[in-house]
């Protein structure tokens, strides 16, 4: 043990020990020998992981977002096709058509209600010198925003009735598009978060521990919890029952289930010096497994199980896969289409940033 952190308010020990040395079973086992209660303290992960309430929200942005955009869409659209709409959208109200009175009443609460959490992170991007999506969809938004309020505004103060050049539909439907997409993305999330958590609980809670003697004969057999495995334990583990870790067969034979892996349906058969994968079933025999990879993903303990080890790596899988992505739109600035001076060297700065923050 190298260093020890009790706080007494909360009832929480913060120990940091060699775990080629020791683990947390002969430091809990010492606590308890004092005279204190011990128990290792392990993180609610399916909790962490749950996305449903930011899928919700970003759906629930979404449908408010359609509120606005459908309007939009169908006067701008679909009604000027139907004469029977055209002689009420076409009515002068202060120099400028119901039309697009309406449109402009429509996709101001979207541009800078719904749209605002692109703003806000637009915003802190370019404080920090830096530009992202939100930057992007900010900048596309409010361009097309305030131009067709411009052009509605100076034809409304103009003494000749003219019809104002606009892009409000632009707007609200690139929002909408943009939320759709975010949306579908923490699903996909969620849906992987869902995963994760089903195969992380694969594992047993329990594990049937065998203090054996330096000829290898078992002295005592203990219950324990998983989480307490130690590499090296010596663990049995009974017919039908799941592999608590990784490990390598010691005595016994048998055929284990490796499909939640491999997705091989029929069984591997199993014997002395065999690997044994933590959660898979084994078979009708019983086994004596000697532990070589134990702890979680959020443990000090190295090597992991197998399947946690997988969870483990997920999601820094999915963040490498996306960080290309992150300046995708803009190193497209730099193709022989675009060499325009001013936009190759905007460009250069650009993607410069981008990936000094990457």
């Amino acid at each position: 043990v190298s260093r020890a952190t009790v706080s007494v308010l909360d009832g929480r020990a913060d120990v940091t020990i060699d775990v080629e040395v020791t683990g947390a079973r002969p430091c809990i086992s010492a606590i308890e020998d004092i005279g204190f209660e011990a128990a290792l303290y392990v993180e609610d992960s399916s909790k962490r992981m749950d996305k449903t309430a930011e899928v919700t929200e970003m759906c629930n942005r979404f449908l408010l977002s359609c509120v606005f955009s459908v309007p939009v869409f169908l006067i701008s659209m679909v009604l000027p096709k139907l004469n029977v709409f055209d002689q009420y959208l076409q009515y002068y109200v202060c120099g400028v058509t119901m039309k697009h009175w309406a449109k402009l009443l429509l996709v101001t609460p979207a541009q800078f209600g719904v749209g605002w959490r692109f703003h806000h992170n637009a915003y802190k991007a370019l404080a920090r010198g830096t530009a992202n999506m939100d930057v992007l969809v900010s900048l596309g938004t409010n361009t097309a925003y305030w131009y067709s309020l411009c052009s509605i505004l100076a034809c409304a103060a103009s003494p000749v009735l003219r019809t104002p050049n606009e892009f409000l539909e632009t707007s609200t439907m690139l929002i909408t598009f943009i939320l759709l997409g975010k949306a579908l993305e923490m699903s996909a999330k969620g849906r992987t978060s869902q995963a994760i958590t089903k195969l992380m609980n694969l594992a047993p809670t329990k594990a049937n521990l065998l203090h054996v003697d330096a000829q290898g004969e078992v002295i005592k057999e203990e219950v324990i919890d998983a989480s307490l495995v130690m590499r090296n334990d010596v663990l049995k583990v009974y017919p039908g029952g799941k592999m608590v870790t990784d490990g390598e067969v010691v005595l016994g034979e048998s055929e284990v289930d490796e499909s939640m892996i491999t997705g091989e349906s029929l069984p591997v058969p199993k014997g002395l010096g065999d690997q044994v994968i933590g959660g898979t079933l084994n078979g009708s025999g019983l086994l004596h497994v000697r532990a070589t990879r134990v702890g979680a993903p959020h443990s000090a303990v190295f090597p992991f199980s197998l399947p946690l080890a997988i969870c483990r790596r997920i999601p820094h899988t999915l963040l490498a896969s996306l960080r290309p992505h992150r300046c995708g739109h803009l190193c497209t600035l730099s193709e022989p289409h675009c060499w325009n001076p001013a936009w190759v060297v905007g460009s250069l700065h650009i993607q410069r940033d981008c990936f000094a923050a990457l």
